[in-house]
C-alpha cells in the first residue's frame, strides 16, 4: 500500500509545477472562442471553457448521471474578482514567473479500477484544480480536466511551458 502512495504521490509531481515561493497568479493571455474564453495565467498553464455571467467567472464543470461536479474554483474572493476584472476588461500582464502548488486533497481509490487515486491540487493558493491518478498501458499518469465532444476531447487544463512537466 506504501508504494502505491508514493507512486501516485510522485505521478502528481511529476506533471505539476516546480514549487517557487513569492510568485503570483497573473492573467497573461485571453483568447475568446465557441466554446468561450482560454485563459493563460502565468504564461504557462491554461484553462479553456472559461465564461462570465452576472459578475462571475462560470468555469467548466463535468457532469454525470444527473450531477454536475466542479473542476476549478477561485478560493480567494478578491484573486476573483481581480480576475473577472482583468477577464470582463480583456487585461493581461507581462508576468510569467513560476507558479507555485500544493496538493490540498489526496484520496486513493482501492476500488479495482484504472483510476488510482483523486486529488486537488491548489495554484498560487488561489485556483483549485481536481485531477485524477491513472494506470494505463505505460504506467501511471495525471488526468487533468477536459471534457469529450463526440469522438474528440477538449483540454480544458493544459500545460503551455513544457520544461515544467516531467517526462
Amino acid at each position: 500500500m506504501q508504494i502505491i502512495r508514493k507512486a501516485v504521490f510522485t505521478a502528481i509531481i511529476g506533471f505539476v509545477f516546480s514549487f517557487t515561493a513569492g510568485a503570483e497568479l497573473s492573467v497573461t493571455d485571453i483568447e475568446n472562442n465557441k466554446n468561450g474564453m482560454s485563459v493563460t495565467f502565468n504564461a504557462s498553464l491554461k484553462i479553456s471553457g472559461i465564461s462570465l455571467s452576472d459578475g462571475k467567472i462560470i468555469f467548466p464543470v463535468y457532469a454525470n448521471k444527473g450531477k454536475v461536479y466542479r473542476q476549478f474554483s477561485v478560493i480567494k474572493r478578491d484573486a476573483a474578482l481581480s480576475l473577472y476584472n482583468s477577464l470582463k476588461s480583456n487585461i493581461v500582464s507581462k508576468n510569467s514567473s513560476a507558479i507555485s502548488f500544493k496538493i490540498n486533497k489526496f484520496k486513493i481509490n482501492n476500488k479495482e479500477s484504472s483510476i488510482k487515486a483523486f486529488a486537488s491540487v491548489i495554484f498560487e493558493d488561489v485556483l483549485e484544480t481536481e485531477c485524477r491518478v491513472m494506470d494505463g498501458r505505460y504506467g501511471l499518469w495525471v488526468a487533468w480536466p477536459s471534457s469529450k465532444n463526440g469522438k474528440n476531447i477538449q483540454k480544458q487544463l493544459e500545460f503551455i511551458d513544457k520544461t515544467l512537466k516531467i517526462n
